[in-house]
């Protein structure tokens, strides 16, 4: 009885912060909005620490479907991992974004595929 209790409470969390992430993926058009004004003021010099920062904040929040923990810029690698993506396609699809490979192949789920292009998912015909 206590396992029973323990998953709905884990599913409830699991909701809720997927529905706290929607809920953000809204406010950082607007920070977005905000950075590209201030880089336009800045254009002689490079960007700065903290523009790197945000603009690496916003790349992720929007449309991201992996979630990168940090990032080496001399090698180029990223350490995270990837999220669920769920359609509604014919039908409940539901896969890892690790099918993708980084948009780099087709995704199939029950006969349906799909392809990752610049963070969109299209479904595609085979």
């Amino acid at each position: 009885m206590p396992q029973k209790f323990l998953i709905k409470k884990i599913s409830f969390l699991l909701f809720l912060i997927s529905f706290i992430s929607v809920a953000q993926h809204d406010e950082a058009k607007e920070v977005g909005h905000s950075t590209e004004v201030q880089k336009s003021s800045h254009e002689d010099s490079g960007p700065t620490v903290r523009e790197k920062i945000k603009e690496s904040i916003n790349h992720h929040i929007q449309d991201s479907h992996s979630f990168t923990f940090f990032g080496d810029s001399d090698t180029n690698e990223h350490y995270g991992f990837p999220l669920p993506v769920i359609l509604w396609d014919d039908g409940l699809q539901v896969f890892m974004s690790s099918k993708f490979h980084h948009g780099e192949t087709v995704a199939e789920s029950n006969g349906n595929h799909y392809k990752l292009y610049h963070s969109k998912i299209y479904k595609t015909d085979a």
